[in-house]
């Protein structure tokens, strides 16, 4: 793999998004510009993580409740 195709965003699934590693693994990731899909159980904390998660970085964001 070329040092160019390392560059581009990932699509990464990331499930128990709302809470411990699956909630540091989500942040890391929507820094570095990934596209995540997160999955959790259905909570309001859950959803107001997401737009933080947009905020800094990544741009395509798809939850799984």
């Amino acid at each position: 793999m070329n040092s160019q195709q390392e560059k581009l965003p990932k699509t990464i699934v990331i499930t128990g998004a709302s809470s411990g590693v699956g909630k540091a693994m989500a942040w890391e990731l929507a820094q570095q510009k990934n596209r995540l899909v997160l999955a959790a159980p259905s909570s309001s904390h859950f959803l107001s993580r997401i737009g933080s998660l947009y905020q800094i970085g990544s741009r395509r964001i798809k939850a799984l409740l």
